[in-house]
């Protein structure tokens, strides 16, 4: 069944926020419509879900947006809104304007609010207009090292910088679920680093939003959709971090629902995420490392070597060819075989493997 992005309410809050959007406060009067304020076209262009709001809830998110910006503690909104209704503005603020590092994930929530009453990490302006120019400026170099290619390449560039530059860390520390955390400290949790792609995707044409929810262990965790080349893909930089050896790996990047869900789910509560049903940009497919039988196992290992690829990453069609190639391959160590032909030079080598059965994919480390 095909999804549309678009904002939600739990069902006992939706008539609230349908009448409220649509109905004046007794004795309050509403500003003109010409007389809202709103993003740019070019701002408005960087961010799909803002997008998907009607022009009352562009000029609300505008309002909050803008006075995050300015650091101001308390944002006179153009509308009163339910509770609900901000809750829903605040959480999508937090998570989608990824500039926002200073900005608590906690936030003030009463019945009805016609002031913003906004929650900072710290209480010091002056120290985040400075924290600010780092994170500019970092963004700014990480940005001129860009290929000026397709999508898919900008793409890549992101998803591979952040995972050889940032520490995955446990022990979350102020900024660890930030894009400051992951580029300028280094250090973040799954949020920072989705965070962080998002920031530079934007920066660098490509829309995207951040998505939070579950993964197969039922643990929380934050990912990205990005659009590339006008299709929606699915994109797990945390989970690519092998981390101790800044080892980079391609098996959640540019991935369709039919592999991704099986070990993330989304919640739903707030937005419905993107379908995403292309491949042709899946890392595997755009770089002939994707198996469809046997033979082509070979063909393509061999030319990996032939290439110096290391690691060679492969993704298999399916569970049988997955659990063939490890026990003809791996277990039978016909690698090496292959391997002995290909080298260019005599030498004694090892492989290391890794692997993600649920995704059928596998990757060789020669050593």
């Amino acid at each position: 069944m095909g999804k549309k992005v678009k904002l939600l309410l739990t069902a006992a809050v939706c008539a609230a926020v349908v009448a409220a959007f649509a109905c004046k406060r007794l004795g309050e009067a509403e500003k003109p419509l010409d007389e809202l304020q709103f993003l740019t076209a070019d701002e408005a262009a960087q961010r799909p879900l803002y997008n998907e709001l009607t022009d009352k809830q562009k000029a609300d998110y505008t309002a909050v947006y803008r006075g995050i910006c300015g650091f101001q503690e308390e944002i006179e909104l153009p509308h009163r809104l339910k509770g609900p209704e901000y809750a829903m503005l605040y959480k999508l603020i937090e998570k989608q304007e990824s500039e926002l590092f200073y900005l608590d994930s906690t936030y003030y929530i009463a019945e009805e609010l016609k002031k913003a009453k906004i929650a900072y990490r710290e209480d010091s302006p002056e120290l985040y207009g400075e924290m600010k120019k780092e994170l500019d400026e970092k963004v700014r170099g990480i940005i001129a090292g860009a290929p000026a290619g397709d999508d898919f390449a900008k793409a890549l560039y992101i998803h591979d910088y952040i995972i050889k530059n940032c520490n995955y860390n446990l022990e979350e520390r102020r900024f660890s679920s930030t894009s400051y955390g992951c580029l300028v400290e280094g250090e973040a949790l799954c949020e920072g680093y989705a965070k962080a792609f998002d920031l530079l995707a934007k920066e660098l044409g490509l829309p995207s939003v951040l998505v939070t929810g579950v993964d197969d262990s039922n643990g929380n965790h934050a990912w990205n959709q990005v659009k590339i080349d006008g299709d929606w893909y699915n994109t797990d930089v945390t989970w690519d971090d092998m981390d101790s050896e800044k080892v980079v790996r391609h098996t959640f990047f540019l991935c369709s629902d039919s592999d991704f869900l099986l070990t993330h789910t989304a919640d739903e509560d707030d937005l419905l995420p993107y379908e995403c049903s292309e491949t042709k940009n899946n890392y595997y497919m755009k770089k002939d490392l994707f198996i469809r039988d046997s033979a082509e196992a070979e063909r393509i290992v061999r030319k990996e070597l032939a290439a110096d690829s290391n690691p060679i990453e492969l993704k298999f069609a399916n569970n049988s060819l997955y659990q063939d190639f490890k026990n003809t391959y791996i277990d039978g160590e016909k690698i090496f075989e292959i391997m002995s032909e290909n080298l260019q030079e005599s030498r004694s080598f090892t492989i290391n493997v890794t692997d993600d059965a649920k995704e059928n994919c596998l990757s060789i480390w020669l050593k």
